[in-house]
């Protein structure tokens, strides 16, 4: 959240190092960013 309100450009949305991070940590990223409202989007499927 702290680092979503330091942002100074407007985003559309997160994108994520899927590949990069651990299963563990990235159920923790997308729930944290499905509680803000913040949609997200895999590295690797862009």
């Amino acid at each position: 959240q702290q680092a979503i309100s330091r942002c100074i450009e407007p985003f559309d949305k997160v994108i994520i190092d899927w590949k990069g991070l651990k299963g563990e940590e990235r159920k923790q990223v997308v729930e944290m960013l499905a509680s803000l409202g913040v949609a997200w989007a895999r590295a690797d499927k862009l």
